[in-house]
């Protein structure tokens, strides 16, 4: 593997209060829009959201979040630290995510990624989804126009 063999995998139902919080902080580092710490865990320990954590030592280095819809699952946030990207760690979660999801009978994988997000619609894409639509406008930002939401999925019967 690219990425480092120190590397701790965590499902997310198995994550401590203090895991949680590492892994909104990183959230918060990562990406334009962010839950809160008190989100995330709603999210995880009420809602039936799955995925993976992923510590280096005591930091949080990765994670994605999916929640089951129906049929289907989303997946509603991914990141990862900023001196992993590019080592294959966004893809190992995708695959691991995409394991649970046929392993608890889901149909598809759904997800929507900002028109302006090139290098993970491109992984989105490498990892075979495919675009349904868009949402106009859907992602609002202070200091730049809105962008459009790209609606991506994957079957994975």
């Amino acid at each position: 593997m690219p990425f480092p063999p120190s590397l701790r995998f965590s499902e997310l139902k198995t994550l401590s209060a203090a895991e949680l919080s590492k892994l909104a902080n990183l959230q918060t580092e990562s990406l334009d829009e962010a839950w809160s710490s008190e989100t995330l865990t709603s999210m995880i320990q009420s809602q039936s959201a799955f995925g993976l954590c992923v510590f280096d030592g005591e930091n949080c280095v990765g994670f994605a979040v999916y929640l089951p819809c129906v049929d289907d699952c989303e997946l509603l946030s991914i990141a990862t630290a900023l001196a992993l990207r590019g080592k294959g760690l966004a893809k190992h979660m995708l695959d691991e995510g995409e394991k649970t999801a046929r392993a608890a009978g889901f149909d598809r994988i759904l997800l929507e990624v900002a028109d302006d997000n090139l290098a993970a619609h491109a992984l989105y894409e490498q990892h075979g989804f495919s675009e349904d639509g868009r949402r106009k406008g859907y992602y609002t930002r202070v200091d730049t126009p809105a962008r459009d939401a790209i609606l991506m999925s994957k079957p994975i019967k």
